[in-house]
Formats: C-alpha cells, structure tokens, sequence
C-alpha cells in the first residue's frame, strides 16, 4: 500500500522528479480490469518509490488508464459495468497520489470545473482541479452531473474569474454552450476554457460553442489559464 506522507514529508508538485517508467500504466490498467485493487496499489507504490514526479504519474499513468477504460466501454469490449469497477481502483490510486501532495496558498484567481450534464465525469475534473490547486488557484468543482444552472450559480458565488468546462460527448456541447451563453450574460469579461475528449477529437467545437480557450490536459490548463488572467484584475 501506498504510505500516505505526513504533511511535513509531503512532496512539492513543483518538483518535477522522475518520468514514470513506460510500462506503468499499462500495469495499472490491468490491475483496474481485473478489479485488484491491491495489484493497483503496488503499481502506484512502485512510482512512488522510483521518485516519479505526481505530474507525471497523473498524466503519463492515470490520465492514459482512464482513457483506455473509457475507449474500451464506449467499443463495447468490455461492460459498463466492469468499466466502473476499473475506473473506482484506478480514482482510488489517484485519490492517494493526490494526498501525498503540498497545496500551495492560493495566489491567483477562483475557477469553477464542471461537466455539464455529463453524470460520470468527475475523473478528469479532479485532476484539472489538482493540477490548479498546485499551481496556486482556488478551485470549485461543481460535482456530476452539473446543470447550467449549478454552474452558474457557483460561478456567481465565488466571483470566478474563470470557468473550465470540460466536454467527454459530442451530445453535450449543446448545452455547454448554453452554458457559456449564460456565464457571458452574467460577466461578458469571464474566461471560459474547454477541454474534454469531444473537444480533442473536434477542436473546432471549441470556438463554435463560445469558449475563448482550449485545453488539451491538466497541465495545459495551468498554461491556458495563467495566460488568460493577467489581463483581468482580482475583483
């Protein structure tokens, strides 16, 4: 199992560490199909040890495991079912990664992270939300399945100078877009960021649904969003 660091231990995310080894998310990919949880654990044990760095481990080991589950369910080769089952181990991974982490004080604006209408989509999201946190953002994360209004209203709540909303399916850009259309009604002057796999596979829905921005991971929306505040001042 995976030692949990005291918060005087814990790592800095700043500190880049090592690559994780090019085997290692297959491993967790395999140990979340055949829901061994312990297997899954040992994997992510085996980063730690090796003084991987967690931004790798999220992007090169989770992010490319849930992707697969994802693939894997949508091609109907495995079950909704047991994908999941794989997709619970593998957040469980990513949940103790995550805890072993330093969060910097907040330093720049609040951004608010949904899924509109996307009920099983809270994966990438909490990653977004991490890699935010450590580059020192405040962040609300409006959980699935997350309405216009919810998203709207969080928005409005905490002053968010940003919003990042993240598209998986096609089917909901739609109201993404309505979305966005009701954020820009309430504040003209926010930015809004989108990212998804829709979004990767179809760049252009990006502008098409009014975003000013698009991000193409966790790590990408650090960069998008530092270059879309400077221009907005803390309000």
């Amino acid at each position: 199992m995976i030692a949990i660091a005291q918060p005087q231990d814990r790592h800095s995310p700043h500190s880049p560490g090592n690559p994780a080894p090019p085997d290692a998310f297959m491993a967790l990919l395999s140990a979340a199909l055949a829901d061994d949880w312990s297997l899954a654990s040992d994997v992510c044990s085996g980063l730690v040890h090796r003084g991987v760095g967690i931004r790798f481990a999220y992007l090169d080991v989770i992010a490319p495991s849930l992707r697969l589950i994802g693939e894997r369910a949508r091609a109907g080769v495995i079950t909704p079912e047991r994908a999941d089952g794989a997709i619970a181990v593998v957040l469980a991974q990513l949940d103790r990664l995550g805890a072993s982490a330093s969060v910097p004080p907040p330093r720049f604006g609040h951004v608010v992270l949904a899924a509109v209408g996307e009920r099983h989509h809270d994966a990438g999201l909490r990653m977004v939300a991490d890699f935010l946190r450590w580059d020192g953002w405040s962040v609300t994360v409006v959980n699935p399945p997350a309405s216009q209004a919810l998203v709207l209203e969080a928005a409005i709540g905490s002053r968010a100078q940003l919003v990042g909303l993240s598209v998986t399916c096609r089917e909901s850009s739609q109201a993404t877009a309505a979305t966005i259309g009701d954020l820009r009604r309430h504040d003209p002057d926010i930015q809004v960021v989108v990212g998804g796999a829709a979004i990767l596979a179809e760049p252009g829905l990006a502008s098409a649904m009014g975003a000013q921005s698009m991000a193409v991971d966790a790590r990408h929306a650090c960069q998008v969003l530092r270059r879309a505040i400077p221009s907005r001042p803390d309000r």
